[in-house]
């Protein structure tokens, strides 16, 4: 009896070793593509910089409304993204695993 408990478990070791291994594989793959997401916003963000130097050439009062919103958009997006940057190089600790009871499973 003891023996079969013990293939028991081995066996269900192996399948969550799997699930895992399919979990992190997907997970690497959200990563890569998120990635890509950024380096492209970052590519549109740097294009709209470009554009707007000769516009901030003029004074900001010759600038209509929209002109004026749209570059302060900018400079929210080009701040919230430095600070993802930053935040980035944090560790991140796990504190407590919630039990599957927890997520209603």
């Amino acid at each position: 009896v003891l023996l079969l408990l013990l293939l028991l478990s081995a066996k269900k070791a192996n399948v969550l070793l799997q699930e895992q291994l399919v979990t992190n594989k997907l997970l690497e793959e959200e990563k890569v593509s998120r990635e890509a997401l950024l380096g492209r916003q970052l590519d549109l963000i740097a294009c709209f910089e470009q554009t707007t130097r000769g516009t901030r050439k003029r004074s900001r009062s010759k600038m209509s409304d929209g002109q004026q919103s749209t570059l302060d958009r900018i400079a929210s997006a080009r701040a919230s993204i430095s600070d993802v940057r930053n935040s980035k190089d944090e560790d991140i600790t796990v504190l407590e695993l919630l039990a599957e009871g927890s997520f209603g499973k």
